[in-house]
């Protein structure tokens, strides 16, 4: 199975279970996109490192963002299962206009 196949498994329960009620074909597109984001931001490293140093994981969180991601996630911060996580209590919290 390819990086992003893998990912978008993982990824598609956990959305459905935070995001109930999201038309089947959109959970699908939206985690097809973030796969093709993370693709290209990190290739699916979760602990890869991009911007020179100042940005790491699938991806790139900087600044005040890493920062979130380890206190939110500070058991499994560097795994994939953390990550995808994070990207979903962001679009929950801080990111939530991107629902819009």
């Amino acid at each position: 199975m390819t990086d992003a196949m893998t990912f978008m498994g993982n990824f598609i329960p956990k959305f459905k279970a935070k995001f109930p009620g999201v038309a089947e074909i959109l959970v699908t597109k939206i985690a097809a996109g973030f796969a093709g984001n993370i693709s290209h931001e990190s290739s699916f490293g979760v602990t890869r490192y991009g911007d020179g140093g100042n940005a790491l994981g699938l991806c790139q969180w900087n600044g005040s963002r890493f920062d979130r991601l380890v206190s939110n996630r500070s058991s499994d911060w560097d795994s994939e299962n953390g990550q995808i996580e994070f990207i979903l209590h962001e679009l929950a919290n801080k990111e939530k206009r991107t629902q819009r």
